[in-house]
């Protein structure tokens, strides 16, 4: 999904390339920053029109379905739901990984 959002742009001193230095959703706040910009960094400090790309909404949280296996891969070991997807790995020494694979598999939720 795309929107329109006031980007304030800003060149540094010296020269180098144009910065994005914070983006608003109203061209009134974006203005606003763009007055209170410390001109001692900035050569050029401006507002502009900008399309922002916003990210999907995420699936809400399912949590994975009990009961959970260990799955053991070339020395790693894994967490596993009922439906064999991997949810976590384990890290630590051997000792430590069955350790807590033990106690992970054995409780009921």
């Amino acid at each position: 999904m795309i929107e329109t959002s006031f980007a304030v742009r800003g060149t540094p001193k010296g020269g180098g390339a144009v910065l994005t230095l914070k983006s608003f959703d109203s061209h009134d706040d974006a203005i606003n920053h763009a007055l209170g910009v410390n001109l001692k960094y900035w050569d050029d400090v401006w507002v502009e029109k900008a399309d922002r790309r916003r990210l999907p909404q995420r699936a809400p949280f399912v949590p994975p379905p009990f009961p959970w296996s260990v799955l053991w891969v070339n020395g790693h070991a894994y967490l596993a739901a009922a439906d064999g997807r991997k949810i976590a790995s384990l890290l630590g020494t051997q000792e430590m990984r069955e350790y807590v694979a033990n106690f992970l598999c054995d409780v009921e939720p």
